[in-house]
């Protein structure tokens, strides 16, 4: 099987049903949380990143000056 080093606990790899899939042990549940993408939702994630990366970031700013 094809596997990413892990980044920040994620495991990122291909599942044999096609679906890309993001696993993380959750310490905050206590569980493993796998997340699965399908190669086109995978596609529109990757042609949407730098929107979706600014829209996230003006988020955590938001959130940062709440907390001051």
């Amino acid at each position: 099987m094809l596997k990413f080093p892990t980044q920040y606990g994620v495991e990122i790899y291909p599942s044999v049903t096609g679906h890309i899939c993001l696993k993380q042990q959750s310490p905050e549940f206590g569980k493993e949380i796998t997340v699965m993408l399908t190669i086109g939702q995978l596609r529109g994630l990757i042609k949407n990143a730098n929107a979706l990366i600014q829209k996230a970031e003006e988020y955590r700013g938001l959130g940062n000056e709440a907390n001051t």
